[in-house]
């Protein structure tokens, strides 16, 4: 996950503690302050990162179009060219 994503999903988080407490944001209360009363910790950011690495973890341990397009297409043909290959019973290019 980019630094963007990540910004984006503590964001996410803690709009929707400001939704679930009735917080508006004219209030000026601070992330911390919102997580105090909460009584939580910013902990969605790492849920995600460890239901990924579970996801992609299954997906390894599997024969699965999903394990095929891990890796990502190569860079002599571009993806939906890759995906049209496997679709057609063709395999990953090295």
């Amino acid at each position: 996950m980019n630094k963007e994503l990540c910004e984006n999903v503590e964001a996410f988080e803690m709009q929707c503690y400001r939704r679930a407490m009735r917080i508006s944001y004219v209030e000026h209360v601070t992330n911390e302050e919102v997580l105090r009363r909460v009584g939580q910790d910013r902990g969605l950011l790492g849920q995600v990162k460890s239901r990924k690495l579970k996801y992609f973890g299954h997906t390894t341990r599997h024969d699965s179009l999903e394990k095929d397009i891990m890796p990502g297409p190569s860079t002599e043909e571009g993806w939906r060219q890759t995906v049209s290959n496997l679709g057609q019973g063709g395999k990953l290019p090295p």
